[in-house]
């Protein structure tokens, strides 16, 4: 944590709490649209967003109380959809940023 922060909140976060493996199902519709959900440390939500042939950009907003919200851009390689999440708790005090790649399921 940057030391001139000073939100004690954040200066005490050493990022172990809320990280970890997840789940990312998303669905991209033949006209764009994309849906679905994320389960993980932070609790479930749920995915809104479009794609555009190469890239995916989706807000995450929370299926619960305390659950994530924040967004979720991906962009289509080799190897599958390349995404990044940038996520926090319900309360905005705990920030995440979470990489991966989804395969296709058919």
């Amino acid at each position: 944590m940057d030391p001139t922060v000073r939100d004690e909140v954040w200066r005490r976060d050493d990022g172990k709490r809320h990280a970890g493996n997840g789940l990312v199902e998303l669905i991209v519709a033949e006209e764009g649209t994309t849906s679905g959900t994320i389960e993980g440390s932070l609790g479930r939500g749920d995915l809104r967003g479009e794609a555009d042939g190469q890239t995916v950009r989706a807000m995450i907003a929370s299926s619960t109380e305390d659950g994530p919200a924040g967004t979720l851009i991906g962009k289509l390689d080799d190897k599958g959809l390349v995404i990044e999440m940038r996520t926090s708790d319900g309360a905005g005090q705990t920030p995440r940023i979470a990489k991966g790649t989804l395969v296709r399921v058919p």
